[in-house]
């Protein structure tokens, strides 16, 4: 069964009647689905210094945005000003949505407060859902925003949404809806062709497709920051924990705004030390 959602105008509405927290659930999703079209039309050849950068950070917002739906944040606003700061300028409709998707999310952090951006997390999923309207190739986006709004008013739960297939109707990535799986295949081969540590960011996601259990938030925030031990840093709310994250995100500036496949070997290195027994 749907919502009966089929524009921005539906979803703002239903989202009015739902705490923030939904909203950011909502865009998150939407944001994941659009990540095989941040580069239309897709290189023929070798990526560009621009278009890797476009796709990092693409990848970046959403993984953002999908962890400070659960844990927002003063630290996890911090890291998306600093990579919204190094970001590429331009972008497609794409990328637009999947930025404004992300800081539905991060938001949530200001929205706690009940002040003037208690609506945030709303305004900025209704207007992703808007943008992404306007990525024709990728088909229209209602039907699975309104799968996704059913869902959440049979369970009534939007975080456990988060760790359901990005598409609901189609339960392993084999069989999602084109144009999306064959979009998602080029790019997948694209990445591996330029880098084999762009796997840091395609495993990621395929586990997002796949509804693949979560990691440990540890591991997102170290693939995100680029900080040893990020998440007890991230989350260190006294003065001195909250100059030293800034301190050691903005440090990581020219990190993020270089080449990311640089950036990707160092997540990945990370990442695996934390695994290590």
């Amino acid at each position: 069964m749907r919502a009966d959602i089929n524009s921005p105008k539906d979803l703002k509405v239903w989202l009015q009647e739902r705490p923030p927290v939904v909203a950011a659930v909502i865009a998150s999703r939407l944001g994941l689905r659009l990540i095989p079209f941040v580069i239309d039309p897709l290189p023929a050849g070798d990526l560009s210094a621009k278009e890797r950068l476009q796709i990092v950070r693409a990848f970046r917002y959403v993984a953002i945005g999908r962890l400070a739906t659960k844990h927002p944040s003063a630290a996890l606003d911090q890291l998306m000003t600093v990579i919204n700061s190094v970001a590429p300028s331009r972008t497609n409709f794409a990328g637009a949505a999947i930025a404004e998707a992300s800081r539905s999310g991060v938001s949530l952090f200001e929205a706690a407060r009940g002040d003037f951006y208690a609506d945030a997390p709303s305004s900025r999923a209704w207007y992703a859902a808007g943008l992404a309207s306007a990525v024709q190739e990728a088909g229209s986006p209602w039907f699975a925003i309104a799968e996704d709004a059913a869902w959440i008013d049979k369970f009534d739960d939007p975080h456990k949404l988060l760790a359901e297939p990005i598409w609901l109707t189609e339960r392993t990535s084999a069989s999602m809806p084109q144009p999306f799986l064959s979009r998602w295949i080029s790019m997948c081969a694209l990445l591996s062709h330029d880098d084999d540590s762009w796997k840091v960011w395609t495993g990621w996601y395929q586990d997002r497709l796949d509804g693949a259990i979560p990691e440990k938030d540890e591991i997102e925030y170290l693939r995100l920051s680029l900080v040893p031990n990020a998440a007890t840093k991230a989350n260190d709310d006294s003065e001195e924990g909250r100059q030293n994250w800034w301190r050691e995100i903005e440090a990581n500036s020219t990190i993020f705004k270089n080449d990311p496949r640089k950036a990707n070997r160092l997540a990945a290195r990370y990442i695996a030390d934390f695994r290590q027994p």
